[in-house]
């Protein structure tokens, strides 16, 4: 990425924001050994390092320039203050809209945002209204397409969510989902209680469902019975959640995380025989 060390505040620079901010020894540590030089809150140039090996030595600690989480304008180099997870992802998207106004308004080539976020980042919903006001997918479609499709030999897979009638569309469309299962989504207050609309509509003799809320799968098997295998994803607030784990039954299946989804093959679903025909959900 194109960046001077020794003008860290030239403007055509390219962007880095650490989203997952509790690595930012990462952060200091490429700072000091690039030499990044030195630049205070009013964008004067000191002519010292801007992480020193004494800053690193006091990480985390009351007045170092090594910090816990970035700080802009505590420390040169840094972008955007990290704090809460998916913070830096939404602060990257608004940085892109700047970047992508200057190159329209003086005819230049602009600069690059890159961002380096956790899954974790990513699932804490505060990147997606940013990424609809950039009217941009915060996820590409080919990120999803290996899942999508390795479930898609099980049958029809469908997107059955829940939430606020006019947000979760929304959410869902702007993710990139709504494309990539071919306009198959279904959205309801509560998704549980709607299973005899969901049969109507995508009839199968066996159905799969995937979801982090144990909760949900519960209920689900509540209705289904047997002829549900539940997938249980262990990511996510509510799967990491002691007592929601301890309240609700296990899954028939559950996965570190969505991704691995592809490891998984429909023989050895626990039920009695193959389907014929089957509903991925």
């Amino acid at each position: 990425m194109p960046f001077d060390p020794g003008d860290p505040i030239w403007p055509n620079r390219d962007r880095f924001v650490l989203s997952n901010g509790h690595a930012s020894m990462l952060l200091w540590s490429v700072l000091h050994l690039t030499g990044t030089r030195g630049v205070n809150a009013e964008y004067e140039r000191l002519g010292q390092p801007a992480v020193s090996l004494d800053d690193i030595r006091r990480f985390r600690q009351l007045d170092s320039k090594a910090p816990g989480h970035p700080e802009y304008h505590w420390v040169s180099g840094v972008e955007a203050t990290t704090g809460p997870l998916g913070q830096g992802v939404a602060v990257s998207v608004g940085m892109a809209i700047a970047q992508k106004w200057l190159a329209n308004r003086y005819n230049r080539p602009g600069f690059e945002i890159l961002t380096l976020a956790t899954e974790i980042d990513l699932i804490q919903r505060r990147e997606l209204p940013a990424g609809w006001d950039a009217d941009l997918p915060i996820f590409p479609a080919d990120s999803k397409g290996v899942a999508v499709k390795h479930v898609q030999q099980w049958g029809t897979a469908v997107i059955l969510s829940d939430g606020d009638a006019v947000f979760q569309p929304r959410k869902v469309d702007r993710s990139g989902l709504w494309q990539t299962f071919e306009n198959r989504v279904l959205i309801y207050v509560h998704k549980e209680r709607e299973l005899d609309d969901v049969e109507r509509l995508y009839p199968a003799d066996h159905y799969v469902v995937i979801d982090d809320k144990l909760r949900i799968l519960a209920e689900v098997k509540k209705v289904w019975g047997k002829r549900v295998t539940t997938v249980f994803p262990k990511q996510g607030h509510y799967a990491l959640d002691p007592k929601v784990l301890a309240d609700y039954p296990a899954a028939d299946i559950e996965l570190a995380e969505i991704g691995d989804l592809v490891t998984c093959d429909v023989s050895a679903f626990p039920t009695n025989r193959a389907p014929s025909r089957s509903g991925t959900t």
